[in-house]
């Protein structure tokens, strides 16, 4: 069980693999939460473990916490809407390393008014 971190965050609105982000042979999770932050958006990459027990997003969050089992992605700007979609791109780079796709479906790149846009990120 994967809890979110704050009320209306939408957390879990996308799921997705995100291969094996962190290099330790477990596959993880990219949980997006287009609604944090007065709709900025954020998206929580959980790495993958061994056991059942619960994850918090929350705890991911803290960044003194260095068990947290994961990193945050945060939106760029208000209503952005980011995590709204989320998924693994695959190795991108080639390093051997997955990387990932987030969608901030309501940003307004160059002044462009919704148009949306696409965080590739490369680890």
């Amino acid at each position: 069980m994967i809890n979110g971190e704050a009320a209306d965050d939408r957390s879990g609105y996308s799921v997705s693999s995100a291969g094996d982000i962190n290099g330790d042979g477990l596959d993880d999770l990219i949980v997006g939460a287009w609604g944090s932050q007065i709709w900025t958006g954020k998206s929580y990459v959980v790495f993958g473990k061994a056991n059942s027990s619960a994850i918090n997003l929350s705890a991911i969050v803290d960044a003194d916490n260095p068990t947290a089992g994961g990193f945050v992605i945060n939106g760029e700007a208000e209503d952005n809407r980011s995590g709204f979609s989320v998924s693994s791109a695959g190795d991108v780079n080639g390093d051997g390393l997955d990387d990932l796709i987030v969608g901030a479906w309501t940003a307004d790149p160059s002044g462009k008014s919704d148009a949306g846009k696409i965080l590739c990120c490369v680890w």
